[in-house]
């Protein structure tokens, strides 16, 4: 019986990374843009001391170790603008994860008060601009769910270098 207790003990205080999935940031999604001409930082958690792949194509891969509490972040050298990227992809032992439809291009940061969640489709001529806007290269994310990663810890990082400007 005794022994049952420390089994159930043990099981108990195993912390959790142990058991880790292997997962991207929840910032990186299919369908998303990456700054083009810009270093493109990948970030995740996996497995504790583990090793991490991450691969934007077969000759364009990065091996690191994700740390003791089993964060992981990885650097890549910048690319080009591009509307097919071979699918990036980052694996741990036996777990692999490929994220769908990234484009390389240019990433607009908007932002503002109760007008940024204003809807086309309720603007003068709105609803007819909305129904023959079909440009699959636009794309946009839903600050909601970035906020969200915020808050439980996920989006841990947002870097955004300043370019000089000429001076006139």
């Amino acid at each position: 019986m005794v022994g049952f207790f420390y089994t159930l003990l043990t099981l108990a205080i195993l912390p959790s990374t142990c058991l880790a999935e292997l997962k991207v940031d929840s910032i990186f999604t299919e369908g998303m843009v990456l700054q083009r001409d810009r270093a493109i930082v990948i970030s995740g958690t996996a497995e504790p001391d583990s090793h991490v792949e991450i691969s934007l194509g077969a000759k364009n891969n990065t091996h690191i170790k994700s740390t003791a509490f089993g964060e992981w972040k990885a650097q890549r050298k910048p690319l080009p603008a591009a509307t097919t990227l071979a699918t990036p992809a980052v694996k741990s032992g036996k777990q692999s994860i490929e994220i769908q439809d990234v484009l390389l291009g240019d990433v607009w940061l908007c932002c503002g008060q109760s007008n940024m969640g204003f809807k086309l489709s309720k603007g003068l001529g709105g609803k007819a601009h909305a129904k023959t806007a079909s440009d699959p290269l636009i794309r946009g994310h839903n600050d909601r769910d970035t906020w969200r990663a915020w808050d439980q810890g996920d989006f841990r990082f947002l870097v955004v270098q300043a370019q000089p400007t000429a001076k006139p």
